[in-house]
């Protein structure tokens, strides 16, 4: 027997196995095969009288792995390294077979078919991933243990693909938080990455606000914080608002957690973006809503919203005072009140409700108020519904340049050609 020839791969190197044997006696069979063992692989070629055969065997540092591929030929047979031609198995996926997959629940075939749409060009990818987003958010469920597979094109070379990705997240986080909980820290690398489109890093970092509101322990991790309030002075307007949005969400899920930040969150009530305002003003008052004396140090911030452009911003701003009121603590008459015209019929109910909520702490008024103004619960259940109606009521500016857009307009600013907000 002649001894074993060794050839060694580097890591993450494909293998192609290619043997041959005698269909006729001119005729030979020829078949490849790709194995990707992403570690050191060893071929190991041996000869008896009998048969040749081969062994492919992956090896790591400490164990032998589990990779065993035995083939038996009547024939010559040859080990060789490289990349195969395709085979039917190899080709990408339809757009749509995704979706049909796992619409059937058929999981080991949707983690197949994501292996295999990296073979797609970057439409192909971008068009399948787009196809699930209607499936997460109606069965959510159904992408349980795919999220980490997914998170493969979070880094794809197409910014497009990031996107799409980064947006079908979100509606898992939104859907089904849980679904998304094993890729927290993939979804936190995206938003800490400087160089990453800046589109992506603010869908990123919504989706780990939806994730903190249910499971706010595994968003809590210092270093995602403070990258939330760091961008907050830094950031592209479009990512400030998410980031601003998630910090809310952060407060939600746990309204303990951000009660040492007041201070820090009250410095950016200024900022030019209304979502990013209202978000953080509604963070306040989830910090109020348990720890009002918080609040003291963040009382001249907050007065100067109630003369803010937006009614929210300023309802935002009446409910945090309320609470600082309502907490005993020392505060100065609120003349910015006089100043707010609470029944005016273009007041929306939200600016009103809360500022007659304000007078009621003050003494100042007898007049019935919401029951649940001013708790935690109240604030969760009215988020997405206050921002609805803020966005009906004023449209959107321009992120990039501050144009105007009215409700219902382009998908793009007709001045400098950038999505507007949501796209």
């Amino acid at each position: 027997m002649r001894p074993p020839a060794h050839r060694r791969c580097a890591e993450g190197t494909p293998v192609t196995r290619l043997f041959r044997y005698p269909l006729g006696k001119d005729v030979l069979h020829e078949q490849r095969e790709v194995i990707d063992v992403g570690r050191e692989v060893m071929a190991i070629s041996t000869s008896v009288p009998e048969r040749r055969s081969t062994e492919l065997t992956a090896h790591s540092v400490d164990s032998l792995a589990a990779l065993k591929h035995r083939i038996e030929t009547t024939g010559s047979e040859t080990v060789t390294y490289g990349t195969p031609p395709m085979t039917d198995s190899d080709q990408p996926p339809s757009p749509d077979r995704l979706t049909e997959l796992l619409e059937d629940e058929a999981h080991e075939e949707a983690v197949a078919c994501l292996d295999r749409l990296d073979a797609a060009d970057a439409d192909g990818r971008k068009r399948a991933l787009r196809a699930t987003r209607t499936l997460a958010e109606q069965r959510p469920r159904v992408f349980d243990g795919l999220a980490a597979p997914l998170t493969t094109f979070l880094t794809d070379d197409d910014r497009a693909v990031r996107l799409t990705t980064a947006k079908l997240f979100v509606t898992l986080a939104r859907s089904e938080p849980t679904v998304v909980v094993p890729v927290v820290e993939s979804l936190a690398a995206r938003v800490a990455d400087d160089e990453e489109f800046y589109y992506v890093r603010a869908r990123c970092a919504e989706a780990l606000g939806y994730v903190a509101l249910d499971h706010p322990g595994e968003v809590s991790d210092p270093e995602i914080l403070a990258d939330f309030r760091v961008g907050l002075s830094f950031d592209e307007p479009e990512v400030k608002e998410k980031l601003a949005k998630a910090l809310a969400y952060v407060a939600l899920g746990d309204p303990g957690r951000l009660r040492h930040q007041a201070s820090s969150l009250a410095e950016h009530l200024e900022d030019e973006s209304t979502l990013v305002r209202y978000h953080l003003c509604t963070a306040l008052v989830v910090v109020g809503c348990e720890r009002p004396e918080k609040l003291s140090e963040t009382e001249g911030e907050l007065r100067e919203r109630l003369t803010d452009d937006s009614p929210y911003v300023q309802g935002r701003a009446a409910e945090a005072l309320a609470l600082l009121v309502q907490s005993r603590a020392a505060v100065d008459p609120i003349p910015e009140l006089d100043g707010i015209d609470a029944v005016d019929d273009d007041t929306p109910s939200f600016l009103a409700d809360r500022v007659r909520f304000v007078r009621r702490v003050l003494e100042d008024g007898d007049q019935p108020v919401p029951d649940r103004l001013g708790t935690v619960d109240a604030v969760r259940a009215g988020m997405d519904d206050v921002v609805a109606e803020m966005k009906s009521h004023d449209g959107d500016d321009c992120p990039h340049c501050g144009l105007g857009l009215p409700p219902g307009g382009p998908p793009t600013c007709p001045r400098c050609g950038a999505p507007r907000r949501g796209i």
